[in-house]
C-alpha cells in the first residue's frame, strides 16, 4: 500500500516537473529539498520514471495533434468574402455647389457644410470628386427640381443639377454600391429655404421637399462605418406635399416689392392710392404639368407679351402702371384648374372675377390697379365670388339734347357739340339724354332757371327742364353727370347769348351757364360728354346749327295729310301718357307723321338686331361681300361687346360649332327665326364687331349718333326698317310671312312685313303695312299688356290711313 502511495507521488512529482524549469535544466526550487520531506528509494525509482516517461510522451504526441490540426485549418490564400470583411480605408471625397448668385464655391471634405445656407443662396448644382477608385466606381448621386422632378444619375466627377438655370434644386439623393456600401453607410441632409436642416437621409433615401419650391441652401454629407449610429436625427429627410401652390407677388410705386402672397389673397393694397407697376407670380404643381402665365395692360403701354412664371411683367416705373390683367393656365393644368383673378381699381373698387385669359381691370381711363387676388379653383366648382362686371373699358357717351323754342316749339335732336337753338328765338325748355354705359351706372341731371321762377328741381334724362307754353325764357342751366360715369367722363356745355356777344365760356360739372337777373334769354346751347380733364377751349369752332324749323307736313298729298293729323290726334289724346314710344310715317311722304314720346329710349330686344340685317344687306347689295362667303362659327361670336345673349331664339344656335357658313343661309336665319347667335355671327364676321364705319352709317340712317344695339326709340327703329325697304337688297322680302298672326299684323288685312322684339314686360313692333299708301309704324313700350295695346293701337292707325 505504501509502495502504491509512493508510485502515485512520484508520477505527480515529474509531471509537475514537466512544466518547472527544472525540465530546462534550471536550479530546482529549494522547496523540494524540506527536511520533512520524504526520500524515495532506488528500489522504486525506475517505476516512477517509467510511468513519468510515459506521461511526458503522451503530452508530446497531444501538442503534436493540436498543431497538425492548427496547419490544416489555415488556408494558403484569402477568399473574396474574407477580403470584405477585412478592414477599407475611408476614402476621401470632397463636394462643392453651384450657388444662384455666385456661382461655384470652394470644395469642401465630407462632414463639412456645402454652400452657405445662411446667406440665401439656392443651389443649382452639385460635384462630388475623390481620387479614390472605390468611391469613382460605387457613389452616385441625383437632384430633383420641381419643374424636372428627379434628374438622372452621374457619377463622381459629373455634374447633378445646373449651372446655366435658375432653377433651384429641392432635393438630393446619394446611392452606394459594391465594397463601400458593405463598410460604411452614407448620411446626408439639406437645408431648405423656411424649413432649416431637415434630418438624415441615407443612401438612396430622399433629402429635400416636394411641392413647396423650397430651394436647398446647403448640403451635409458623412461617411458613417457599417453598424455605427447616424450622425443624428432620421425622422423626417424629405417633406412632400402634391398640392398645387400659388404665389405672387407685385411692385407698388414708391414702395417696391411687396411680400409674396398664397392662392385667395391680396397683393398690393385698398384705399391707400397706391399703383402697382409690376407683377410676377411662380405656381409648383408636383402631380399635373403645366405652368401659369400672365399678361398686363400698362398706362402708356397697352396690352404687353405674355409673361411666363417666375418673369416680372411690367417695367416697374411710375409712368407705366398695371391697368388690366389677364392670367392663364397651360397643358394639364388647364384641364384640372380654373384660375380666377380679380382686380381693385382705383375709382371704382373691386371688380367682379375673372378667369382662365378673361381681361380683368379697365383700359381708356386711367385707372390703375392697386390691389388683386388670384385663386385656383378646381374645374366644375363655383367662383370665389361674383363674376358681374370684371372688365370695364372705355366707349363714347354721346348726349342728346333738343330745345323748345318760343314761336317754334321743340326742335330737332341735337347731340355731340351740334348747334341747338335759334338766331332770333329764345329758349323755353330742354330736355336731355344720355346713351348709357354698357358697364358703368349713371346718368345725366339738369337744372333750368326760368324767368320769374328762378332755379327748378335737378330733373333725369329725357325731363323737361324750363317750361313750355308760358312764355318764359330760358336764362340759366347746370348739367352734371351721375353715377359711376361722373368720374371718368365729364360733360361740357355752353351758352349763346346775343346781348353778351355770342357764344359765353365753356362749363362742366353744374357750373351756371348763362346768367341770373340780368333778364337775358339764352338763343343756343351745345353740350357734349368726354373725359375728364379734356376740357375744350373757348375758342373751339362751332359746329354748323341744326336745323332751327321742326319738320313740316308735305303739302303735296292734302288728304294723307289730313289722315295723319287724325292718327296724330288719337296719338295724343289716348296714349301720350303711358309708357310708350310712336312713330306713323308715310313710306311716299316721309314729311307726314304722327309720333309721341319717339325719341323716349327703350332696351329694344329684337328690334336690335334691325341694324346688322341692315348692314349686311347693303354689303350684299353692293358686292362687298358675296353671298356665298363663309365664316367660321365659333364661341367667339359670342363674347365680344354688345353682343346678344347666346343660347336665345335661332336656328346658329342648333347648328355644330368649329364649322363654316355662309352670310346668306345666316342671314335668312336672324331675319325668320330672330336668331341671337345669327345676329352675333353676323356683327362679328360682317360688321367687324360694330366697327366705326357700321356706327357712322347707322347714324347717317337714324340721323344722329348710333353707339349701341341695346338702346333704341321708335323713331330709330322706323328709319331703320324703312331704310332697309328702300334698299331693295333682298333682306326685307325675308319678312313676308314672318309672325303674320302677332303684334301690328295680328289684326290687319293689308300686308305687313315686321320685326317684333320681346322680353319681358317689353313690347315692340315695327313694321311696313302695305295699304293704299304704304306706311311705317313702329311702337315701343314696356307694359304689362302690351302685346294687346299693340294690336289694338295698329288697327285703329289703320283706320285712319287705309
Amino acid at each position: 500500500m505504501y509502495k502504491k502511495r509512493m508510485n502515485y507521488f512520484l508520477v505527480l512529482c515529474l509531471l509537475g516537473a514537466c512544466f518547472s524549469p527544472a525540465v530546462q535544466g534550471e536550479e530546482m526550487p529549494s522547496s523540494f529539498s524540506q527536511p520533512n520531506q520524504k526520500v524515495i528509494s532506488n528500489e522504486n525509482r525506475s517505476d516512477v520514471e517509467e510511468s513519468a516517461s510515459q506521461s511526458l510522451q503522451e503530452r508530446e504526441d497531444k501538442q503534436q495533434q493540436t498543431k497538425e490540426s492548427l496547419t490544416e485549418q489555415e488556408p494558403e490564400e484569402n477568399s473574396e468574402e474574407d477580403k470584405e470583411s477585412l478592414p477599407l480605408d475611408k476614402p476621401t471625397i470632397t463636394y462643392r455647389a453651384y450657388q444662384v448668385k455666385t456661382g461655384w464655391s470652394e470644395f469642401t471634405s465630407f462632414g463639412e457644410v456645402m454652400g452657405d445656407p445662411y446667406q440665401g443662396q439656392a443651389l443649382t448644382g452639385i460635384q462630388l470628386v475623390s481620387q479614390s477608385s472605390e468611391a469613382k466606381e460605387n457613389v452616385t448621386y441625383q437632384v430633383y427640381s420641381g419643374k424636372t422632378g428627379w434628374q438622372p444619375s452621374v457619377s463622381l466627377g459629373q455634374i447633378a443639377g445646373q449651372t446655366q438655370s435658375q432653377q433651384p434644386i429641392e432635393g438630393v439623393r446619394f446611392q452606394l454600391t459594391g465594397s463601400l456600401a458593405s463598410h460604411y453607410d452614407m448620411y446626408y441632409r439639406v437645408y431648405v429655404q423656411q424649413l432649416g436642416w431637415l434630418s438624415w437621409a441615407t443612401a438612396e433615401e430622399a433629402a429635400g421637399t416636394s411641392g413647396y419650391g423650397y430651394p436647398v441652401l446647403g448640403l451635409e454629407a458623412q461617411l458613417v462605418e457599417k453598424n455605427q449610429p447616424a450622425p443624428g436625427d432620421t425622422s423626417l429627410p424629405f417633406k412632400e406635399n402634391d398640392q398645387v401652390q400659388l404665389t405672387y407677388q407685385t411692385y407698388q410705386v414708391k414702395q417696391g416689392w411687396q411680400n409674396k402672397v398664397n392662392n385667395g389673397f391680396i397683393s398690393g393694397s385698398t384705399g391707400k392710392s397706391l399703383p402697382l407697376s409690376g407683377l410676377k407670380m411662380q405656381l409648383i404643381s408636383p402631380k399635373w404639368k403645366g405652368s401659369i402665365t400672365y399678361q398686363g395692360h400698362f398706362s402708356n403701354l397697352g396690352w404687353q407679351g405674355i409673361t411666363h412664371e417666375g418673369e416680372i411683367s411690367g417695367t416697374l416705373q411710375a409712368n407705366h402702371q398695371l391697368e388690366g390683367l389677364r392670367v392663364n393656365l397651360t397643358e394639364e393644368l388647364a384641364n384640372q384648374y380654373d384660375v380666377y383673378y380679380q382686380v381693385h381699381v382705383a375709382n371704382l373698387g373691386w371688380l367682379g372675377w375673372a378667369k382662365n385669359g378673361e381681361s380683368a381691370g379697365t383700359t381708356g381711363f386711367a385707372y390703375p390697379i392697386e390691389g388683386l387676388k388670384v385663386q385656383l379653383v378646381e374645374k366644375d366648382q363655383p367662383a370665389p365670388g361674383s363674376v358681374d362686371r370684371p372688365f370695364i373699358s372705355y366707349q363714347p357717351l354721346t348726349v342728346f339734347y333738343q330745345p323748345h323754342v318760343s314761336n317754334q316749339g321743340w326742335l330737332l335732336e341735337a347731340s355731340a357739340k351740334e348747334v341747338a337753338g335759334s338766331q332770333s328765338e329764345r329758349l323755353e325748355g330742354i330736355k336731355l339724354r344720355l346713351n348709357q354705359h354698357e358697364q358703368l351706372t349713371g346718368g345725366i341731371q339738369y337744372q333750368a332757371h326760368s324767368q320769374d321762377i328762378g332755379w327748378q328741381p335737378w330733373v333725369n334724362d329725357s325731363q323737361l327742364a324750363g317750361t313750355v307754353g308760358k312764355n318764359k325764357r330760358l336764362e340759366a342751366i347746370k348739367i352734371r353727370l351721375t353715377g359711376e360715369i361722373a368720374t371718368p367722363y365729364q360733360v361740357y356745355y355752353r351758352v349763346y347769348q346775343k346781348r353778351l356777344g355770342g357764344w359765353q365760356a365753356w362749363c362742366q360739372n353744374s357750373e351756371q351757364a348763362g346768367t341770373v337777373g340780368k333778364g337775358l334769354p339764352i338763343e343756343k346751347i351745345q353740350v357734349y360728354v368726354g373725359k375728364n380733364g379734356q376740357h375744350p377751349r373757348n375758342d373751339s369752332p362751332v359746329i354748323p346749327d341744326v336745323p332751327e324749323k321742326p319738320t313740316t307736313p308735305d303739302l303735296e298729298n292734302p288728304s294723307l295729310s289730313a289722315k295723319m293729323k287724325q292718327v296724330q290726334q288719337l296719338l295724343t289724346k289716348e296714349y301720350q301718357h303711358q309708357s310708350i314710344g310712336i312713330y306713323v310715317a308715310s313710306i311716299n311722304h316721309p314729311n307726314i307723321v304722327a309720333k309721341i314720346n319717339e325719341h323716349q329710349q327703350f332696351m329694344p330686344s329684337s328690334l336690335g338686331r334691325l341694324p346688322i340685317i341692315y348692314w349686311t344687306d347693303q354689303q350684299l347689295k353692293t358686292k362687298k361681300i358675296a353671298p356665298t362667303q363663309k365664316y367660321l362659327y365659333t364661341d367667339k361670336v359670342n363674347q365680344f361687346p354688345y353682343a346678344y345673349q347666346k343660347d336665345g331664339t335661332g336656328m346658329l344656335q342648333t347648328k355644330p360649332k368649329g364649322r363654316n357658313y355662309t352670310v346668306q343661309e345666316v342671314l335668312n336665319w336672324t331675319v325668320t327665326t330672330s336668331d341671337n347667335e345669327g345676329t352675333n355671327f353676323l356683327a362679328y364676321h360682317v360688321g367687324n364687331q360694330y366697327d366705326q364705319a357700321f356706327r357712322q352709317e347707322m347714324s347717317r340712317v337714324v340721323g344722329h349718333s348710333w353707339t349701341t344695339p341695346f338702346k333704341a326709340s321708335a323713331k330709330d327703329a322706323s328709319q331703320v326698317m324703312t331704310g332697309l325697304y328702300h334698299q331693295n337688297g333682298g333682306a326685307f322680302d325675308l319678312y313676308q310671312g314672318v309672325q303674320k298672326n302677332r303684334g301690328i299684323a295680328s289684326q290687319m288685312s293689308a300686308p305687313v312685313y315686321h320685326q317684333l322684339g320681346i322680353y319681358q314686360n317689353y313690347y315692340h313692333d315695327v313694321g311696313i303695312v302695305f295699304s293704299d299708301e304704304p306706311y311705317v309704324l313702329a311702337v315701343m313700350s314696356q307694359q304689362a299688356k302690351g302685346e294687346q295695346t299693340v294690336a289694338k293701337l295698329s288697327k285703329e292707325v289703320y283706320q285712319r290711313l287705309k
